[in-house]
């Protein structure tokens, strides 16, 4: 039967006309699948033909989507040692230059996506997986244990962004699919285990006021979004026609991709500003974990977001002080009161990446910085008078070796 996604006038546990409405769904010949605790949706299966506003208390009715992984591609390969121009994202963005003050440690992060198979790389990193789909979280596709690997992967053959961050790994698309649905309640899970933000590379080709709804609830508990602004879909969209959702939404940070040699990815999503990622990152060619405790060369903007995700947890644990921010801010690209941390990110985004040569539209505020984040300034109203955010050698040699950029970025690699 097909399924539909109901606002209520509240969650249907303390809706006090919740008999009625499982009474008037049973009428018609269907019933309820699966109700969110934190917003006041529900989904339900109703025959085919069957209006959902003849339920009572219906404020707003979505059909169920099918979730999606915009069209990345991989090489398998077998590298025996860290690499610079296998593993070039983390020095790109210079998450080697902050790992001498922090690795990312007492910073939680979600990574929503398929789950995640055993790899070397994982053994030593501090990880939980469950699954929104069933009892079984193991990852079958492979794009989940990739994203996993830009992020946490210990430094065998591939260089983590912020490997001593905690990673609570959330199965919301497996063999057999994904919804809306698992996408709301994967995000919502997020929340219940108290993370400081979650990336996101899984996409839906429509709106879905129901994952808004939830992605709304989650940022605005003090927690930041990151999602992948999403590749070319043939048919359905390419690049300068906008983004794909949730990445549209002002209350996610929004993530393209670049190549080695700084050049914006023939395949990553943008629009007219402020239809556009936020900032770029790493997104083809990079080198990450694969199943069967493989590697593999994968492009996408899937891996551009943990890699921006990585950053902020990098920045989050060398420079508290920077995200001591509450309540609702003026957002400096929507031009809108949003969730205070959002806000902040944009913020530090906007104030340390570094520019590309690239369009605002298609490239927003530039690359994202690792160092720029880990010394970003706190806000003037926690501002100490004087204060010193990372030792100067990794300050200024840091920003010098980014801005410059090593002859060899520069070469095109065969």
């Amino acid at each position: 039967m097909p399924r539909w996604n109901l606002l209520l006038p509240a969650p249907l546990a303390a809706w006090p006309l919740r008999a009625t409405f499982e009474a008037s769904c049973a009428a018609l010949g269907g019933r309820p699948v699966q109700a969110l605790a934190s917003i006041p949706w529900v989904t339900v299966e109703l025959p085919e033909g069957v209006d959902p506003y003849y339920l009572p208390g219906i404020l707003a009715a979505e059909p169920e989507q099918q979730q999606f992984l915009a069209g990345y591609q991989l090489q398998l390969l077998a590298p025996q040692a860290i690499d610079p121009i296998f593993s070039w994202a983390p020095f790109r963005v210079g998450a080697d230059l902050v790992h001498p003050v922090t690795q990312g440690a007492g910073v939680h992060v979600a990574v929503l996506d398929t789950g995640v198979a055993p790899h070397a790389e994982f053994a030593g990193a501090d990880l939980t997986v469950e699954s929104v789909r069933g009892p079984d979280p193991a990852d079958t596709n492979g794009h989940g244990t990739a994203v996993l690997g830009t992020l946490a992967s210990q430094g065998i053959a591939v260089l983590g962004v912020a490997p001593l961050a905690s990673y609570r790994v959330i199965q919301i698309l497996d063999a057999a699919g994904g919804t809306d649905l698992d996408m709301a309640r994967g995000i919502e899970r997020a929340g219940e285990l108290g993370v400081d933000l979650l990336t996101m590379s899984i996409l839906l080709t429509g709106p879905s006021q129901m994952v808004a709804d939830a992605l709304s609830a989650f940022v605005r508990a003090g927690r930041v979004a990151v999602v992948a602004a999403g590749n070319t879909v043939s048919g359905v969209i390419a690049p300068g026609q906008g983004m794909l959702f949730p990445a549209t939404l002002p209350t996610t940070i929004a993530v393209g991709a670049i190549d080695r040699v700084d050049a914006l990815a023939s395949f990553s999503l943008w629009g007219p500003w402020p239809n556009s990622p936020d900032s770029v990152a790493p997104g083809v060619a990079v080198g990450t974990t694969w199943l069967d405790g493989g590697y593999a060369s994968v492009s996408g903007t899937s891996l551009a977001a943990p890699v921006l995700a990585g950053c902020l947890a990098l920045g989050m644990a060398a420079n508290p002080a920077a995200w001591a921010v509450a309540g609702d801010l003026l957002d400096p690209k929507y031009g809108l009161a949003l969730p205070a941390r959002t806000v902040r990110a944009r913020e530090l985004l906007r104030a340390t990446s570094l520019p590309l040569g690239l369009s605002q539209d298609q490239a927003g505020y530039g690359l994202v910085s690792a160092p720029g984040l880990a010394q970003a300034e706190a806000p003037p109203s926690v501002r100490p008078p004087q204060a010193s955010w990372l030792p100067l050698a990794l300050g200024v040699a840091g920003v010098a070796v980014l801005l410059a950029a090593p002859a060899w970025w520069r070469r095109p690699q065969r």
